[in-house]
């Protein structure tokens, strides 16, 4: 796993600063992602049937993780360490076999080409543009 998600993005520190800021604060405030305030992180990349059933599923799961002051330590020294610690942390909600039916509906084609977009974009995700291919 942690081979596949070898990504410049989590080789930055201020990029895992900003994710362990804002998993923190969801996990102190669970109302503040329910809200409506958690960034739609699949909008604009996947199609707007797949990105509802993935940001609705990732409101009604909430995943856990275990923010210690050692991660955030780690965080600023060794961003990509932090973020192995982070995931192996990880609490996963179970998910029911309707949940799974409803993912599976979510194009697979689009997984492969978000881990492209990550990579060619490294530090800079989402500041400039990177080419990737929807098909409807």
């Amino acid at each position: 796993l942690f081979s596949a998600m070898d990504m410049k993005i989590f080789h930055d520190r201020q990029i895992m600063q900003g994710v362990l800021i804002q998993l923190a604060e969801e996990q102190i405030n669970p109302s503040t992602a329910a809200e409506g305030t958690r960034d739609k992180l699949t909008q604009g990349v996947f199609n707007e049937r797949d990105s509802d059933i993935l940001e609705t599923t990732m409101d009604n799961k909430r995943i856990q993780y275990d923010i210690t002051p050692e991660l955030w330590e780690k965080a600023d020294e060794m961003p990509f360490e932090a973020f192995k610690d982070l995931i192996r942390s990880a609490t996963v909600p179970k998910l029911t076999n309707a949940d799974m039916e409803e993912l599976n509906q979510v194009d697979d084609t689009v997984i492969p080409q978000i881990l492209q977009m990550a990579t060619e974009s490294g530090p800079d995700i989402a500041a400039r543009p990177v080419s990737v291919t929807y098909q409807q």
